[in-house]
């Protein structure tokens, strides 16, 4: 079904569903839902690469997505999946690669803008940070296995 309505834009209501935005309000999503632009790839098409400054996160909207870490496969994503969020909370190279494994459709959002949205809204803000530092934790103990 994927993420983007009439005129590619987001529908609010399928936002939902992406747990990087669990608990915003609506016009916390519906703001977040403005700076979306949808980004096609290919198979085989690289979304973000591992080692590269990001200025820009992705929703999967329709597709699949493989991503390696240190060029071993660990996992799949789909629908409703963030990838590359971690541009969000500090600059530094991506942690991962991730590719196409089908035609992927994928809302794109530039960081700068949304940690303007995050700044208006402290307490999604406050969210999305915890939501990250977790994922941070996880990624080092995938490091040390």
């Amino acid at each position: 079904m994927g993420l983007f309505g009439i005129g590619n834009k987001i529908d609010v209501e399928l936002l939902r569903h992406t747990p990087l935005f669990a608990g915003f309000t609506d016009g916390e999503l519906s703001d977040v839902a403005k700076l979306a632009t949808r980004e096609d790839f290919a198979p085989g098409e690289t979304i973000i690469e591992q080692g590269r400054y990001g200025d820009a996160c992705f929703v999967i909207s329709d597709g699949q997505a493989s991503v390696y870490l240190n060029d071993v496969y660990a996992t799949t994503v789909r629908e409703y999946t963030a990838v590359g969020e971690m541009a969000i909370l500090e600059r530094r190279p991506r942690n991962a690669t991730v590719v196409a494994e089908t035609d992927v459709v994928a809302a794109r959002f530039q960081v700068d803008d949304f940690r303007k949205v995050l700044a208006k809204y402290p307490t999604a803000e406050l969210r999305v940070q915890e939501l990250l530092t977790n994922r941070l934790r996880q990624n080092a103990s995938l490091d040390d296995d």
